[in-house]
């Protein structure tokens, strides 16, 4: 008969029963033995129930929760599990909760059940995001649209921040910068999106120009507004001859080394790191060339000049170079980067600008083409053969090439499209020695 088990004497009993020729066992017998065991604290209805069961069928690490029991809570603590090491129990045992909350009027300890959601994801591809406000979300760029954004960074924000927010307006996988602006800065930024970030350290060597205002007779350790004042000079003797004078005197190619306060690198470290840190290390000075210097207007101690240099100059050293050059000291107080890599300030969208356009769903409509990016180099308009062993990497020779503006006559890089004007690589020629090599290949249009 299956149900319910028996007690222990039950059980016993009814074997008696079942057996005659026991039947004649004493019942004092019985007894004696019950008596034995509820002296010894057992309990026989008990033990069926699941109590004064051996404590070591029920113990477990502390780190182990108690399976869930009918009519009870979850995931509570365990009455059987040991002390952690250290004497503490868990602060806060693990909850039981499903991912999913119930929709239904649940509730646990006095309050409802919450619904979780799932872990977000990075997200390659356009859509909307389904944990955004759907009143604010908009259609993004996401990971399949490459090209760069020429950005009017504003000032107060690094480079690296302004590349953040442009990532994150888009929802682009990849995104990156073609040239550090420091934080009290503004101007032109070129942001290079998903496939594009590989087009940055060609951004990077073109010649870029600045407007600066320049203080007289104050020096500062950082050569600009930021730093503390390490000297002052009279400035009051300055005139405009001497100053149009003076900013003649630096164009062209000259000697500049970089101020100890810069992103460049020491054994892998930020040279403005080290200075904070009491330790200045000063690179060694390197060749720059400076276009031009114009005179825009003169307010003394304030002197406002634009300069078209190469990429590399550092515009707070001119600043500082020509104080010591008039005598009385400068340090620059603003600065807006007005060109970069051809491309001017009056091209480029403000951050408030590009959130709008997001919203409408018009992100993508800022974007340059990467072949546009490139402008000004020598481009090759390839067919269908030429593009097939390009995107393989296979050997070129120079006679499978056909430039539209003639070939190159010093070592450059060129630009080769496809029939619409696609970027597909860029390579290195060098005519003198009839060579190509490969710098980059861009997968097919759709591709990643």
């Amino acid at each position: 008969m299956r149900g319910r088990p028996l007690p222990r004497r039950a059980t016993r009993v009814r074997l008696l029963l079942a057996r005659p020729d026991q039947a004649a066992q004493p019942r004092a017998q019985l007894d004696r033995d019950f008596a034995q065991r509820q002296a010894l604290g057992h309990d026989d209805h008990a033990r069926h129930a699941g109590r004064d069961r051996h404590p070591a069928r029920r113990r477990r690490r502390p780190d182990q929760l108690r399976p869930a029991h009918r009519g009870g809570e979850s995931g509570g603590p365990d009455p059987g599990a040991g002390q952690r090491r250290g004497g503490r129990r868990r602060p806060h045992p693990v909850s039981r909760q499903p991912a999913l909350g119930r929709n239904r009027g649940c509730r646990r300890l006095g309050r409802s059940l919450r619904r979780r959601r799932s872990f977000r994801r990075r997200r390659v591809s356009g859509g909307v995001d389904p944990h955004r406000d759907q009143g604010a979300a908009h259609p993004l760029v996401g990971g399949d649209v490459n090209g760069i954004l020429v950005v009017n960074k504003p000032e107060g924000l690094s480079s690296a921040q302004t590349v953040a927010r442009v990532k994150h307006l888009l929802q682009a996988a990849r995104a990156g910068h073609a040239g550090t602006l420091d934080p009290f800065a503004r101007g032109v930024l070129i942001c290079c999106i998903n496939q594009a970030t590989r087009l940055a350290r060609f951004l990077l060597h073109d010649a870029k120009a600045y407007e600066a205002v320049m203080t007289l007779g104050r020096e500062t350790d950082t050569q600009d507004l930021t730093g503390r004042v390490v000297g002052e000079g009279d400035w009051t003797a300055v005139t405009n001859e001497q100053l149009t004078r003076c900013l003649r005197r630096f164009e062209g190619t000259l000697s500049q080394a970089p101020p100890v306060y810069s992103a460049l690198k020491h054994e892998g470290v930020p040279l403005y790191a080290l200075a904070r840190r009491g330790v200045p290390v000063q690179k060694p000075a390197r060749a720059v060339r400076i276009d031009w210097i114009r005179l825009r207007e003169v307010a003394l101690p304030r002197v406002r000049f634009e300069v078209r240099c190469s990429a590399g100059t550092y515009v707070r050293t001119l600043c500082a170079d020509i104080g010591r050059a008039l005598g009385c000291g400068a340090h620059m107080s603003e600065l807006t980067r007005t060109e970069s890599g051809g491309f001017r300030i009056e091209q480029a969208l403000s951050l408030e600008a590009l959130a709008s356009m997001a919203r409408e769903g018009r992100a993508d409509a800022g974007l340059i083409p990467m072949a546009r990016a490139l402008n000004g180099r020598p481009e090759v308009v390839a067919d269908l053969p030429l593009l097939e062993k390009i995107r393989h990497g296979r050997r070129l020779s120079w006679e499978e090439l056909s430039f539209d503006r003639g070939a190159p006559s010093a070592e450059s890089f060129i630009k080769v499209v496809d029939a619409r004007g696609e970027l597909a690589a860029v390579l290195r020629a060098a005519p003198a020695e009839r060579s190509l090599d490969y710098c980059c290949v861009f997968s097919a249009p759709g591709g990643s």
